[in-house]
């Protein structure tokens, strides 16, 4: 059985739901995110806020070591389309998802260097703060499993460089659209990598609005460890995919479609 997880509740919980969903995580985790052998321990708060699209819940959960050094923080954010509190349902999804999260990191981190694993360390002036709940944000990110720390870094790279093009959308704010990534790698027999990247941006109640599709050729070492401007280059191209996709108005959206980039 792995060790309990704390989990606080921010302003606008129920510490009920809270305890909840600590309960979920802690199931969910032992069965997908970490192996029941690690001494890596979980805590971290939930937060749930309303808005005009429904609820809005963030996960914040600090991965820690055996001596209580944090290793790593993973943020989730989803969107339950009623102005209702989540019930055992949406809760249970949510902790499938938060542990989904983990788990892809545990993967990545497994096979990434012990110094990049350092150099990824927050800072300790970092606080699980509510802002964020005033301010949810307009996309949630979602990566499939990658080579080297890819899984993490396509992630943050994506949501910087859709922070930064959306100061040229009208529409910014927290619509709650999804974008999921999936990574292939190829190896060819001249020593280089085909790396194929899908992006499927999805509304907040899961319908396909259009998908943006990268591919290139790569030397293997630099997708092996930490991707760094691969990742940062391959994001920013599918940013402007991602809101071509979106178009003018999302109120206004067009059929599926696809956007190459």
């Amino acid at each position: 059985m792995t060790p309990a997880i704390e989990i606080a509740a921010l302003d606008g919980t129920l510490p009920t739901d809270a305890d909840l969903f600590a309960g979920m995580l802690q199931e969910e985790t032992s069965r997908v995110a970490l192996p029941r052998n690690t001494s890596l321990g979980l805590a971290g708060a939930l937060g749930t806020g309303e808005n005009s699209d429904g609820t809005y819940m963030v996960a914040v959960i600090d991965v820690r070591s055996a001596d209580g050094a944090r290793l790593h923080r993973v943020v989730n954010e989803t969107l339950v389309p009623e102005n209702t509190r989540p019930g055992n349902d949406s809760l249970r999804h949510f902790a499938k998802a938060t542990a989904r999260k983990i788990s892809e990191w545990y993967a990545a981190s497994s096979s990434t260097p012990a110094e990049i694993l350092v150099r990824a360390v927050p800072g300790e002036s970092e606080r699980i703060v509510t802002g964020s709940i005033a301010t949810p944000k307009s996309f949630e990110i979602e990566i499939g499993p990658s080579p080297g720390d890819g899984t993490v870094s396509l992630a943050n790279a994506l949501e910087t460089a859709l922070l930064s093009q959306m100061e040229t959308v009208a529409w910014r704010g927290p619509h709650a659209f999804r974008v999921e990534g999936s990574v292939i790698a190829a190896s060819r027999n001249d020593g280089r990598t085909d790396v194929s990247i899908e992006w499927v941006v999805k509304s907040a109640k899961g319908k396909v609005l259009g998908k943006v599709h990268q591919k290139n050729d790569l030397n293997a070492e630099r997708i092996a460890g930490e991707w760094g401007k691969v990742a940062e280059k391959a994001a920013e191209a599918a940013a402007k995919g991602v809101l071509t996709i979106l178009g003018p108005s999302p109120d206004s959206l067009p059929g599926p479609m696809a956007a190459n980039s």
